[in-house]
């Protein structure tokens, strides 16, 4: 096995994973997917990519290259990863867009290391999984791990931040007015002069902070017409809510942050499925998303229903304003094609009638609210929930009208105990999403298995759609996975990591199961296999 094979595989961003504990295969990162529950990603192959502007480095040019530029990003892949495979047209087009003209003014260069061929600068930079993005600055001597979204448009905006000016420079009005048309809400500071530390403080926050759009000025004159009376000083322009709002805290990078989080997003927040953020309501939501505060509510509904200004809308909005800075509050269209991944995480169909959830994202508990939708409801909903008194919700699909699909056992969280937890079969559960592809690929192969063992009176094969289904202490974020639920043990599933045909799951079954059984020989072995 190689080094990189031994990695653990790069997971995609997502918001609401933190609670959970992946299962990987080490061995083959094109038989699982992973996902963000507030995003679907479609997957597309890329056979011809253009990477005139990228650079192939091996052990034997690296140092040389990265100290003979300003700045160098550095991609380490591998060509067996399907990850590495999906970032490669946007890594290439970042690279070409940089190199129109910025990329020479700031010295900036894109790059890629093959770690399975180039093992020892993968051991050297500490590269644990594929593809790992780093960024090198000063000649080499500070190194920045990119962490953001794989997208052309994330990747120019990242770089841009941490090579030029991280905050737009305003001269005058006719500036600030093409400024301020940027985005659905600015933060723009006054500083006196750029050479002391208010500046630094206030540009240490821009190059770090990529929710959100910044600027600044000099222009005493300009900053007075604005609102802007001291020096330092900082406002937020807002197209929504209250509108513009100045910022009177005590002037350090903690505290700015935490005034631009709070007051730059707004009271509830519409879902967009533009997860690239191009558009208003696509930069709206990922200030969203991406906060610190934890706790999340989400109003599901049809267009109509969540639309601001409808009854469900208005009542939501009033019990949000009361819980700025600690809880954040989204609508959630149910008509949208986009937010099918979302609906499956919180078990909800399209609707006329609003549903109400709030998400801790640290736990990954659900909750929801239960009775009539008023303002004072929704209150007392969120504040049981944060003193830690609220019930979890788990989702589970409708009971099952037959016991089984041809010769696999239909699992949902409702049967689940009745059907996994039985002490007097050993179950093998395949855990998978409607959604995925390596799902679907494995179907067929799961439906044999089953056939097999159909006469194993002490053996249950069976399946449930994790995205649809949640189970106490089940954690699940790759898909398909595969858990052996022993008669004897049903505490303690073990994960089948082998290869996934007839031939080498009957082996395993036979190896691990607590109950001894025997199959009978087949006459053509060859149809069990892929």
């Amino acid at each position: 096995m190689s080094y990189a094979r031994k990695a653990v595989y790069f997971a995609c961003a997502v918001l609401l994973l933190s609670a959970g504990t992946a299962f990987a295969n080490e061995d083959d990162d094109a038989e699982h997917e992973e996902y963000d529950f507030y995003h679907q990603v479609e997957y597309k192959g890329h056979d011809t990519v253009d990477e005139q502007h990228v650079h192939f480095l091996t052990y034997e040019n690296f140092t040389d290259f990265v100290e003979s530029h300003n700045h160098v990003m550095v991609e380490f892949y591998a060509p067996w990863c399907h990850h590495c495979k999906q970032l490669k047209p946007e890594y290439a087009g970042a690279a070409t867009e940089i190199a129109k003209g910025y990329g020479h003014e700031y010295d900036i260069e894109f790059a890629k290391v093959d770690i399975d061929a180039e093992h020892t600068l993968a051991s050297k930079y500490q590269i644990e999984g594929v593809p790992t993005i780093l960024f090198f600055s000063d000649k080499g001597k500070k190194r920045l791990e990119y962490s953001s979204e794989h997208s052309i448009e994330s990747m120019v905006s990242w770089v841009k931040r941490r090579t030029g000016p991280a905050a737009t420079v305003v001269k005058n009005q006719t500036d600030f007015e093409t400024f301020l048309d940027s985005d659905d809400s600015v933060v723009f500071a006054y500083v006196e002069t750029f050479d002391k530390y208010d500046w630094s403080a206030y540009q240490n926050l821009a190059q770090h902070d990529e929710s959100h759009t910044f600027g600044v000025t000099d222009n005493a004159e300009l900053a007075a017409h604005l609102g802007i009376t001291t020096s330092p000083g900082l406002i937020i322009f807002k197209k929504f809510d209250d509108g513009n709002i100045v910022f009177d805290g005590e002037w350090d990078e903690p505290n700015l942050a935490d005034f631009v989080e709070l007051e730059s997003m707004r009271t509830v927040t519409p879902f967009s499925s533009d997860r690239e953020a191009k558009t208003p309501e696509g930069k709206a939501f990922m200030k969203a998303k991406q906060s610190s505060m934890p706790w999340h509510v989400l109003m599901f509904g049809d267009r109509r229903s969540v639309h601001h200004t409808s009854p469900a809308a208005k009542t939501l909005h009033t019990a949000a304003s009361e819980y700025r800075g600690k809880v954040v509050f989204f609508t959630v269209d149910t008509d949208d094609q986009g937010a099918g991944m979302t609906m499956d995480y919180f078990g909800v169909k399209a609707s006329k009638k609003p549903r109400i959830f709030m998400l801790n994202k640290l736990t990954g508990h659900k909750y929801e609210l239960e009775g009539k939708m008023t303002s004072d409801a929704i209150k007392s909903f969120v504040e049981e929930n944060l003193a830690g008194k609220g019930v979890p919700y788990k989702k589970s699909e409708p009971l099952p009208e037959e016991a089984t699909d041809a010769d696999v056992s239909v699992v949902v969280g409702k049967n689940f105990d009745d059907v996994v937890m039985d002490h007097t079969s050993d179950v093998l559960l395949e855990v998978y999403a409607h959604w995925c592809g390596f799902c679907q690929k494995f179907a067929p192969t799961y439906s044999k298995l089953g056939k097999r063992f159909k006469k194993v009176s002490s053996v249950t094969v069976a399946k449930m759609d994790g995205s649809l289904n949640e189970v106490e202490g089940l954690k699940i974020q790759n898909f398909p996975t595969l858990l052996l639920y022993k008669a004897n043990d049903k505490g303690k599933p073990l994960q089948y990591e082998g290869e996934k045909d007839v031939k080498s799951l009957t082996q395993w079954m036979m190896e691990h199961s607590s109950i001894p059984f025997a199959m009978k020989k087949r006459a053509s072995p060859a149809a069990d296999e892929l």
